[in-house]
C-alpha cells in the first residue's frame, strides 16, 4: 500500500495569530460547533487558489508539519479528510475577506507536538532554508519523523558502489526540551550569539540561532538555563565536538587547553550553572587526551 505523502506547511505574518490559535487549541469550541468540522482533532485551511495538484494529492494519512519561517516545526496534523467550502474559515477564525478567500479545508484527525529544527526540516523536503518560503509544500525528499513522544524514525539515502541511492531506516532517542526556557533565553540575547554576537538575519523580520545544553540532555543534563547558552551553528559545532568550551568563570571561552580564546556575554538573570561548566571541561580534556 503506497503511504500517504508528507507535507510542510511555512506560516507567514498574515497568519501567525491564526496559526497560534490552532497551536494552542483556542479554536476547538468552534471547531466541534460546525458539523462538517465536528469530528475532527483540529482544522487548518488553505487558499482556494492552491494548486489544484498538490490538493489533490493530500489524502487521508498524510502528516504536514507546521512552522513559522525560521522557527522549529512544532506541530503535526494527520489528515482524515478535507473538503471545499469557504463558510468554515469565516465560522472558525472570523468573517473577513481574507478568510473568505479560504476555501480548501483539512481536517486532521489529530494534531500533536513535535521539535524539529527548521532548517533541517527544509533542507530535508528538498527546500532552500534561506529562501523566504510560506504555504504548503509536499515533502518529496523528505526524511520521515515519527509525530510524538521522544523516539523518531528516519529514512536516509546512502550511496551504494555503483552510486546509485538506497534507502535505510532506523530508529534514534530525541529528548523533549522545554522550547518556553528556549524561547525566554533567546529573548534575553535577542537571538544573538552569545559568544561572538551574530544572528543569522532572515528577512523579513526574524532571526535565526541555536540553544546548546553544556552538559548534553543525554548525558544526563538538565534542561534548565542553567544549563543553555544562545549560539550561532558554528559555534554550537565547536561546543558538540568540545573543541572550545566555557571557562569555570562562566564569563570566558577557552580551547581544550584551558587557554582563554574569547569570552562569553551573559546577561541577568541568565547565569550558567558551575557544575555544568564543569562537566563540560572534564569532558573537553578527556577528548584532549
Amino acid at each position: 500500500m503506497k503511504q500517504a505523502p508528507d507535507y510542510v506547511m511555512i506560516i507567514g505574518r498574515r497568519d501567525r495569530e491564526r496559526f497560534r490559535r490552532f497551536r494552542t487549541g483556542q479554536d476547538a469550541a468552534a471547531v466541534k460547533s460546525i458539523p462538517e468540522t465536528a469530528r475532527a482533532g483540529g482544522v487548518w485551511a488553505l487558499l482556494s487558489t492552491t494548486d489544484g495538484e498538490l490538493w489533490g494529492r493530500i489524502s487521508r494519512g498524510s502528516r504536514i508539519f507546521f512552522a513559522e519561517h525560521g522557527s522549529s516545526f512544532t506541530r503535526c496534523g494527520t489528515v482524515m479528510g478535507k473538503l471545499e467550502d469557504s463558510s468554515v474559515p469565516t465560522r472558525i477564525w472570523g468573517d473577513s475577506p481574507r478568510m473568505r478567500g479560504h476555501g480548501k479545508v483539512i481536517l486532521f484527525s489529530s494534531v500533536r507536538e513535535v521539535e524539529i529544527p527548521f532548517h533541517g526540516m527544509i533542507r530535508d523536503a528538498g527546500l532552500d532554508a534561506l529562501d523566504d518560503h510560506t504555504g504548503l509544500y509536499m515533502a518529496e525528499r523528505f526524511i520521515k519523523h515519527a509525530a510524538h513522544g521522544r523516539l523518531k524514525t528516519a529514512s536516509v539515502f546512502l550511496d551504494d558502489e555503483s552510486g546509485a541511492p538506497y534507502r535505510k531506516s532506523g530508529t534514534a532517542s530525541r529528548f523533549d526540551r522545554d522550547r518556553k526556557k528556549v524561547e525566554r533565553l533567546k529573548s534575553i540575547y535577542r537571538g544573538k550569539c552569545q559568544i561572538c554576537g551574530y544572528a543569522l538575519e532572515i528577512p523579513p523580520d526574524m532571526v535565526y540561532s541555536e540553544v546548546h545544553h553544556v552538559h548534553p540532555l543525554g548525558d544526563g543534563g538538565d534542561d534548565s538555563l542553567g544549563n543553555m547558552i544562545v549560539v550561532c551553528p558554528t559555534h554550537h559545532k565547536e561546543m558538540d565536538y568540545k573543541a572550545i568550551g566555557i571557562g569555570i568563570d562562566g564569563t570566558s571561552v577557552v580551547d581544550r587547553k584551558g587557554r582563554k580564546i574569547g569570552s562569553i556575554t551573559v546577561k541577568p538573570p541568565h547565569r550558567l550553572a558551575r557544575k555544568n561548566i564543569a562537566y563540560h571541561l572534564r569532558e573537553m580534556r578527556k577528548d584532549g587526551d
